[in-house]
């Protein structure tokens, strides 16, 4: 059904039509050009003058069509398939599995609208199962399955795998809102087999020269009780192993979950690549699991920050607690009566509601200005005004009351010192306010604002949170205090500390990082990658100011240890550049990183290692009791492989394979018709042929 609609009322229509009758009476009514003859023709060419003349006015009611009509549906049929390396390892013969899952797919194809994907670590539409993927994620796989076709006609969802997940949460707990049942292929041996495997290895992954370290290995046997389990630590190098140390226990129960803790010692700086091993059993046919790496980074010394306090205060437990997250400072707290007057070897000082213009305060910063140590100030409500303006040139602070503001957190626009994360930039506003002094604010000219004040819901121009421009002393100001309410708060929300964590070991880091003069570098986001982990690197140019720039392309060639090479081109992010080389197999690589400035090629080289996470082979008995509850749960059935065409036959004669009809709606603008303008041309055009074949022209 077709409607002619406009938003213009109806008198509008009738407007249009008394325009072209006018026009056509105007020009025809009293014409005495036409010859006698041609009389009949006044009529006819009146008429194609109306018709013309009323379009072009309706088409200025910007008219436009809309159309109803039923479209017929068929229900979705949804079949998902592992992809797993355990299904690969589990297959017989993947080439026949293939052949047999598509041919199911096909069968459907008259009654149901196929859609295929398959599953590792996330949902992956349309793909080709290569049983490659290192992880299995199958409530991820549900979960986006849901999201896709919650408001859709799904007439059913089948499942094919093992049973086992290794990440992410129990597959039997997440929440499917699509009211059609699930069918469930189980593929896979149940049969439990000797086998050792290594379940989990924990250890630092930053450690320091000199010092000692613990692994504690986590270990299962099956099927093995009696036997001697030998496990050991060995080092691994480019061209061998170097075994460290090892242990030896007796398997107590078919089902034994051995712990070793080995002890290292870190002599040598660098990343080392370590792997806890066990000698394998008669009769043992998955040797796989039976070893697991881990890498340590060994550095020379601890970072040392000083935390100098007013008084006790929340504040400066929130803070420890996030600087220890990180192994490679070493934080001291002293109150400023504790103070002793050495400020040698420090990395970073941190003034907590200092200057306070106590005496101790005073003596504080008289030896904190006769340093160049980097320096964090968190200023509290009530700084003593002129020595805060004396301490840095970041921001001036002219006091105008005995009270502060409660002010929330709103992300300055340019801020590029360290790589921000936007969605978590954005949730700090909604983290609760700070306690900021009042009083008139100007920003200096050498500063970076992080975070601006918001007061109530009105936004100001004063900075919360600001550091200074590289080439000058490091320093950051927080214009408050109660930076423990954002630690609780993450908690509170996310279960974590990590996003208050991260923030402060950003700004530690920016601090406390010593600055080199060199005008290239490119460096890893981290030294250790899984390999389901993206690989992502950052770059940064500066001129001959020590400005950061990024005006020139940069590029980068990452070379694995098996002498393959991955060429990229950096994007930019704010003033700096940054890669995201997606994933890369297990082992170690180097990246060469290649710019042109001021005609003088740049170049900088980094270090990274992907490690396997072998979750694939750390358990290979498949798990059918959980694919027959989710069925079951679900108002479908468990199959096996040999029963694909009993599954065809049972969807084909299911209720839920039935179209269903809905109701399409179209629109359409008259103006995009071309035949209504070739109507208009030809009405016209004949119009004016006629009359100048006449003589009425």
């Amino acid at each position: 059904m077709f409607q002619l609609l406009s938003d213009f009322p109806w008198w509008a229509w009738l407007l249009c039509v008394l325009t072209g009758a006018a026009f056509a009476a105007m020009l025809y009514a009293r014409d005495r050009k036409l010859p006698v003859s041609w009389k009949p023709w006044r009529y006819i060419l009146a008429a194609f003058r109306f018709l013309a003349i009323t379009i072009i006015a309706i088409l200025l009611l910007e008219p436009y069509l809309r159309s109803t009509y039923n479209e017929t549906l068929k229900p979705v049929a949804v079949l998902v398939e592992d992809n797993s390396a355990s299904i690969g390892t589990a297959l017989e013969d993947t080439t026949l599995w293939q052949q047999a899952w598509r041919e199911l797919g096909d069968k459907l194809e008259g009654t149901y609208d196929v859609q295929r994907y398959t599953f590792g670590t996330q949902l992956t539409a349309d793909g080709q199962a290569d049983f490659s993927a290192p992880a299995t994620d199958m409530s991820a796989a549900l979960h986006s399955l849901n999201q896709l076709y919650r408001y859709a006609n799904v007439g059913a969802v089948i499942l094919s795998g093992d049973g086992i997940y290794n990440t992410g949460e129990n597959p039997l707990y997440t929440n499917i809102d699509l009211k059609a049942p699930v069918f469930t292929v189980a593929l896979g041996d149940t049969t439990r087999q000797r086998d050792l495997r290594v379940s989990r290895v924990l250890c630092n992954n930053i450690v320091f020269t000199g010092d000692r370290f613990v692994v504690h290995a986590e270990t299962m046997a099956l099927l093995a009780s009696g036997k001697q389990m030998q496990a050991y630590v060995e080092e691994v190098t480019e061209n061998s192993s170097v075994r460290k140390t090892g242990q030896t226990v007796l398997i107590s129960s078919d089902q034994d979950e051995p712990a070793f803790d080995f002890i290292l010692q870190a002599d040598q700086p660098g990343l080392h690549h370590y792997r806890v091993k066990l000698e394998a059993l008669d009769g043992e046919q998955n040797t796989v699991n039976n070893s697991m790496d881990f890498y340590a980074e060994v550095l020379n010394a601890r970072q040392k920050i000083l935390l100098i306090a007013d008084a006790a205060h929340p504040d400066i437990a929130a803070i420890r607690s996030a600087i220890d997250q990180n192994k490679n400072y070493d934080l001291t707290v002293r109150l400023s009566n504790e103070y002793d007057g050495d400020l040698s070897g420090y990395s970073l000082i941190i003034l907590h509601k200092i200057p306070s213009g106590t005496g101790a305060s005073n003596s504080i910063l008289k030896d904190i200005q006769s340093v160049k140590t980097p320096l964090w100030i968190i200023t509290g409500q009530l700084p003593d005004w002129d020595d805060l303006n004396a301490l840095q040139s970041l921001v001036r602070i002219r006091g105008g009351s005995s009270k502060g503001d409660e002010v929330s957190a709103v992300p300055a626009d340019g801020f590029n010192l360290f790589i921000t994360e936007d969605p978590v930039m954005r949730s700090f506003s909604g983290f609760p306010p700070l306690l900021a002094p009042y009083g008139d604010y100007s920003t200096g000219t050498g500063s970076q604002i992080l975070f601006r004040q918001q007061l109530g819901g009105a936004r100001t121009n004063n900075p919360l949170w600001l550091f200074s421009q590289p080439g000058t002393r490091k320093t950051s100001v927080v214009c408050g205090e109660n930076l423990w309410k954002w630690r609780l708060h993450d908690y509170l929300e996310n279960g974590d500390h990590a996003q208050f964590d991260e923030l402060i070991g950003k700004t530690i880091q920016y601090l406390a990082t010593k600055e080199e003069e060199q005008q290239f570098r490119v460096s890893a986001s981290r030294n250790v990658f899984r390999e389901v982990e993206p690989v992502r690197l950052d770059a940064e140019l500066y001129n001959d100011a020590y400005e950061l720039i990024n005006e020139p392309d940069v590029a980068c060639v990452i070379r694995g240890e098996d002498g393959n090479e991955y060429p990229f081109t950096f994007s930019r992010s704010g003033q700096r550049y940054t890669l995201d080389a997606g994933y890369l197999p297990p082992g170690r690589y180097t990246v060469q990183g290649t710019t042109r400035y001021n005609d003088k090629p740049l170049q900088d080289e980094a270090a990274f290692s992907v490690v396997a996470v072998q979750l694939e082979t750390s358990n290979t008995v498949a798990d059918h009791q959980l694919l027959y509850k989710l069925a079951s749960d679900h108002g479908g059935q468990m199959f096996r492989p040999d029963q694909l065409n009993a599954l065809a036959d049972s969807l084909l004669q299911s209720a839920w394979a039935k179209p269903t009809l809905r109701e399409k709606i179209q629109t359409r603008s008259v103006i995009n018709l071309r035949w209504l303008l070739f109507l208009i041309i030809g009405l016209l055009a004949v119009e004016w042929f006629v009359r100048k074949w006449s003589g009425g022209i």
